[in-house]
This record gives C-alpha cells, sequence and structure tokens, in this order.
C-alpha cells in the first residue's frame, strides 16, 4: 500500500512541478507541494520512526548476557553464538523483511523482533556416558530488545544443574542387555548410541543389530535391523522389534 501511496505521491510531484507551471499561480503551485509533501511524510514516517535500529554488536552483547545469566558463566564459554540468526524488520515501504543478523553493522528498517540462536557443548566429566551436553539454545527479543520468552535450555539434563553424576549405564553395558534380552547377531559388530528425551526427560540407549543387507540403491544399502532400545537410568528394555533400514520410496 505505502509503495502504492509512493508512486502517487511522485507523480503528483511531476505533474505539479513539470507540467503545470504555465498554468497555475506560482503561489498555487507550492502549496501543492508542499501538500503532497506532507502527506508524503506522514505515510512513511512510521515505517522509519516507529521503533528501533541496532547495532549489531549490541544486540549480540545484551543476547550473551540473557544466556549467561541462565545458564552460568562457566557452561557460557561453551556456548557459541549461530551466524545463522536472522531478525525480522520493515522496510520503507512497509514490507516485512528477514535479514541475517551479523551482515552489516546495523540493522535495517523498522526493526520487529529477533530469534537468537546459540549452539551449545558443555563437557561434563561426572557423566562418562554422557561426557558431553549439548543442543541449541534459542530466545527472542521484541522491538525493543526485550526478552519475550527465556532461553530454552530443556536440552540440559537435572544432573547437571543439581551437580550430581548421572547413573546412567555405559555403552558395553547396554550391549550386554541388549544380547540377553535375544538381539540377533547380525553381519557386523553390534552398535549404540544414547539419547537424551527432554520432554520426558529419560535417557535411552539404542542398540543396533545389522542382519542383512538385501540390495543397494546407488552406494545405501537396506535391509533388516534387529533394534533394542533401553532406559538407561533404569537398565530395562523398553521395546525390541526388527525394523527394516536403507532407503524409502
Amino acid at each position: 500500500m505505502n509503495l502504492l501511496f509512493f508512486c502517487l505521491f511522485a507523480f503528483t510531484y511531476y505533474y505539479l512541478l513539470f507540467v503545470l507551471p504555465t498554468k497555475i499561480p506560482r503561489k498555487q503551485q507550492l502549496i501543492g507541494v508542499g501538500i503532497a509533501l506532507t502527506a508524503f511524510a506522514l505515510l512513511i514516517a512510521p515505517n522509519i520512526c516507529v521503533g528501533q535500529r541496532y547495532t549489531t554488536a549490541s544486540i549480540r552483547s545484551k543476547a550473551d548476557s540473557v544466556l549467561k545469566s541462565h545458564i552460568g558463566a562457566d557452561a557460557f564459554k561453551y556456548c557459541s553464538y549461530e551466524p545463522h540468526t536472522y531478525y525480522e524488520y520493515v522496510n520503507l515501504f512497509g514490507r516485512t523483511r528477514w535479514q541475517r543478523l551479523n551482515k552489516g553493522k546495523r540493522t535495517k528498517g523498522r526493526f520487529v523482533k529477533i530469534d537468537m540462536r546459540y549452539v551449545v557443548a558443555i563437557p561434563y566429566a561426572a557423566c562418562p556416558a554422557y561426557d558431553t551436553i549439548s543442543g541449541q539454545s534459542s530466545f527472542k527479543f521484541n522491538q525493543y530488545l526485550r526478552l519475550v520468552e527465556p532461553p530454552y535450555l530443556d536440552f540440559v539434563p537435572d544432573f547437571y544443574w543439581q551437580k550430581q553424576t548421572c547413573g546412567i549405564m555405559s555403552q558395553a553395558q547396554a550391549i550386554a542387555i541388549a544380547k540377553a534380552a535375544g538381539i540377533k547377531p547380525g553381519y557386523k559388530p553390534v552398535t549404540a548410541y544414547l539419547e537424551y528425551n527432554p520432554e520426558s526427560k529419560t535417557f535411552l540407549w539404542t542398540v543396533h543389530s545389522y542382519l542383512t543387507v538385501t540390495s543397494y540403491y546407488g552406494k545405501l544399502p537396506q535391509g533388516e535391523v534387529d533394534v533394542v532400545i533401553i532406559d538407561a537410568i533404569k537398565g530395562e528394555p523398553v521395546s525390541h522389534t526388527i525394523n527394516y533400514y536403507g532407503p524409502v520410496f
């Protein structure tokens, strides 16, 4: 809409200055131009005056301070800014745009909001089975750089905040439990990986035994895999299934 008014203003300005200079008195020409300029200013001013523009350094500094206050100074040393962080702004013609924060020294247009992102990888020697707590933290600032919601840190387990040992069994123990549960031997050694579910606050070992390789699509193998999922704290099997692996069409 503002672009339409801009075009109308440009046409009016041209018409008043170059088309009618000999048809109406000079005083009336100036009044007409003044009216056109006033209307243009009233239409465009909200897009360039309302809100703020910020330097990249000021936003980064405030975001660092917020995350540090929530995760702690010691853990913040292991947090790194995600360069693909984008902010929303409104340009001169009232259109919403997105721009990467670290591109340029100042934000563009009328700043609207930003979703800050950090990569977190905290070493935790007290838990050998889960010795690195990793994830992505994010939080939002509004147009005034006020915090809208606290940093997302659900991926950090409770034992970290409580500074306790985790009680998670080792990979070797998980594989032994899977074998006792009847996992079948495959064509290569059994493998296992550990995952943390922030919603249920549970750790699960997923143990794989690749049974067959039936065919290849390009260089991707496919076949059957025996999977045992184990509660990493209780040491109990949660499920035991034989699944398909490989490309899905």
